[in-house]
């Protein structure tokens, strides 16, 4: 039982990764747009606003984004915690030596985390909208 809630977390994962990347899509989107708008008209100062508004959403939405991602994270490894302490009950323990030949997320070559992925995802995206706020305020100084 505990083996299919890990399961069920890992989907429920991926549901709330293709949500934020849905959310991230839709932001670029409209801050390209309000970018293109404020470069070919001469009113630029509503769509210069939008923009940033919208790159401020997108910094939060990475935000949340990460911290979903680090709770996931923690919560897996609670349940793979248990379930290598009830496996020292069993005649076979399958997760501990799965992971063993794994090298324990020690040897990238042997197995890379999706966590670390799914993180520098979000910082990306962060930085991303940081830059465009950044590039906003200086084209409005300039």
């Amino acid at each position: 039982m505990l083996v299919e809630t890990s399961e069920r977390l890992v989907a429920r994962r991926q549901t709330v990764n293709a949500f934020f990347l849905s959310v991230h899509t839709l932001l670029v989107s409209a801050i390209g747009f309000n970018f293109q708008s404020a470069f070919s008209s001469a009113g630029w100062t509503g769509p210069l606003v939008a923009v940033i508004g919208l790159c401020v959403a997108g910094i939060l939405v990475a935000y949340t984004w990460r911290r979903m991602v680090s709770s996931f994270r923690q919560l897996n490894a609670g349940k793979f915690a248990v379930i290598e302490q009830l496996e020292r009950h069993l005649p076979a323990a399958m997760f501990k030596a799965e992971w063993t030949a794994l090298g324990e997320g020690r040897d990238r070559r042997k197995y890379v985390p999706f966590t670390a992925t799914e993180g520098q995802l979000t910082v990306g995206f962060g930085f991303a909208y940081f830059a465009l706020v950044a590039a906003g305020i200086i084209f409005a100084v300039v």
